[in-house]
């Protein structure tokens, strides 16, 4: 408490880099007592992709579907295999999983054992960390899965995938709810299994997949341009 009172009081604001990042400020610290017009929220910048996905899977085409971060346990990689396990045997045989990103001998343990459990080895693969630039990995997919269970203050490869032209299927945390809206089909509450479950079968059937990438999303993209973030420090640092 007192660092956070010493704080507030020699310096005029914090930068958040989202909504969920100023909300939980607000809510879990003492800083300006919770005043917040001292809170103010300005995005990580996101290059634009070099390369994008102009076409995706027509409906019920084989889909490959990819997560992105640590397997870690709050990244939710276990829900998706329980919401995937619960899919009919042809969206199954229609369907590879590749989970990208580094691990601890435990989390690797503890996934592959639920792999295991869920009977999914034919089409679940951990990749661990690949050495490529995120835009050729995720050229390389047709749905970004990211299930985080709880906080994310941001939400880069979201964005990065968005960027490239390929949809997410996420948890509503960190900037999903800003970025894609309300009524975004392939975004769920964390933790719902459920919903992760008719997610994947509503993209598996849906036919033109990237018009889920809607007009509203990508103008909501543009305030992550660097551009237009370095000008909202400018304004605001001379404001």
């Amino acid at each position: 408490y007192y660092i956070e009172y010493f704080f507030s009081k020699i310096s005029g604001r914090i930068i958040a880099i989202s909504e969920a990042t100023k909300t939980t400020i607000l809510d879990e610290t003492h800083f300006y007592q919770g005043d917040s017009d001292h809170i103010v929220v300005i995005p990580n910048g996101v290059p634009d992709a070099e390369n994008k996905r102009l076409k995706l899977p027509k409906s019920n085409c084989p889909l490959r579907i990819g997560t992105i971060g640590r397997l870690d346990p709050h990244k939710g990689h276990e829900d998706l295999l329980e919401a995937v396990a619960s899919l009919s045997v042809e969206i199954k045989q229609n369907l590879t999983i590749s989970f990208i990103g580094s691990y601890s001998p435990e989390d690797y343990e503890r996934v592959h054992r639920k792999i295991n459990e869920f009977r999914l080895s034919e089409i679940v693969t951990i990749c661990g960390f690949v050495n490529k630039p995120i835009n050729e990995i995720l050229l390389n997919l047709d749905l970004l899965a990211m299930t985080t269970k709880d906080f994310e203050g941001f939400g880069l490869t979201v964005v990065e995938a968005l960027n490239t032209g390929i949809p997410v299927l996420a948890t509503s945390v960190g900037i999903v709810p800003e970025l894609l809206g309300a009524k975004y089909p392939l975004a769920v509450r964390p933790g719902d299994v459920e919903a992760i479950t008719v997610a994947i079968e509503t993209y598996f059937e849906l036919d033109e997949k990237i018009s889920i990438i809607t007009p509203e999303i990508r103008r909501n993209l543009q305030k992550y341009d660097p551009k237009n973030v370095s000008t909202s420090y400018r304004e605001h640092l001379v404001g």
